[in-house]
């Protein structure tokens, strides 16, 4: 079913929860102008799973109570599409990423098998924030960014080093 955003939005299965994650995409993204921020329109929603990016983004219904969460994990998931078609850019973003803060992984082991995986995840956590900033206030949008509670780290760093981070990004053409 396509929403105003030209979503095409599939559930995984028929449960109460996930026709109320989908009714809450259609919602946010008639509420959200999120048009600029979409580099795939396939969407499923599966009522067991976590939010992912491939083959199909996918959002699970864990933050269902929680929208501008739900948005974000959205927004989050359509980063690592842009960064996907990107490669050559994200590689290097990641390298400068990993040399700025050659501490990181180091320190975060758990988030990621290798230091450009992790440094992956941060430039879509950056773009993440940069999408929310867009719809909220800094303080919620930075509150909403630090409740993924599986990559707190990530957006920690994200948020403290915006702006250092946002110039290694424009320096690879991945500034939205």
């Amino acid at each position: 079913m396509a929403n105003p955003s030209g979503l095409i939005v599939q559930v995984a299965r028929l449960a109460p929860e996930a026709i109320k994650a989908h009714a809450l995409l259609e919602s946010l993204c008639t509420r959200y102008d999120v048009t600029p921020f979409l580099f795939t329109r396939r969407v499923r929603i599966d009522p067991d799973g976590e939010a992912r990016p491939r083959p199909v983004l996918t959002l699970g219904t864990g933050s269902l109570r929680d929208p501008p969460r739900f948005l974000a994990e959205f927004l989050g998931q359509q980063m690592e599409w842009f960064l996907a078609a990107r490669e050559d850019a994200a590689k290097a973003a990641a390298a400068a990423l990993a040399a700025a803060f050659p501490e990181f992984h180091a320190q975060n082991p758990e988030l990621a098998e290798t230091p450009m995986a992790l440094f992956r995840r941060v430039a879509a956590a950056w773009l993440e924030l940069e999408a929310m900033l867009r719809f909220f206030a800094p303080e919620d949008a930075e509150d909403t960014l630090r409740s993924h509670d599986a990559a707190r780290p990530v957006y920690r760093l994200v948020i403290r080093n915006r702006a250092a981070i946002g110039e290694i990004m424009k320096a690879h053409g991945l500034a939205l």
